[in-house]
């Protein structure tokens, strides 16, 4: 699940190798075959939201759960692809959910083992080493960082 997710954020989209360039590199285009691409990067810039944009297939849709600077404005999107290919981009804030009701529900399916959630931690921090956390969310170290209380 781990690697799945890592190949699929939006700073890594999903690449088709394609021939060389001039010196001799590998050149890789994005191939839009995704019909959803999810934007989960804690810090997420315009960049990110476009990456997951050129992804996506006709009809495909980007949904953005991470905040990046709230004052910052525009994504860049090409207007005509966002209308010639029906594209839809949308936000999500607890995924559209009721986190009173949903909240419960995941933690009985959690601790039945029916939802996995440890797969999902890329790194976990002691309380002491919670400024590394944030150093390493802010530079894009890790997908889904826990902070433990040992």
């Amino acid at each position: 699940m781990r690697i799945m997710a890592r190949e699929r954020t939006a700073s890594n989209p999903p690449v088709r190798p394609s021939a060389a360039s001039s010196e001799g590199k590998p050149v890789a285009t994005i191939s839009p075959v995704e019909t959803f691409s999810i934007v989960t990067i804690g810090v997420t810039k315009p960049e990110h939201v476009g990456n997951a944009f050129a992804s996506i297939r006709k009809q495909g849709t980007v949904i953005v759960t991470g905040l990046g600077d709230i004052t910052e404005i525009g994504v860049p999107i090409p207007i005509g692809e966002l209308t010639l290919f029906e594209k839809k981009l949308k936000g999500s804030l607890f995924g559209s959910s009721n986190p009173r009701a949903d909240i419960p529900k995941m933690l009985d399916l959690y601790n039945q083992g029916k939802l996995k959630l440890d797969e999902l931690v890329t790194k976990r921090y002691k309380l002491d080493e919670v400024a590394q956390g944030y150093e390493d969310m802010h530079a894009g170290k890790n997908i889904r960082g826990v902070l433990i209380f040992d």
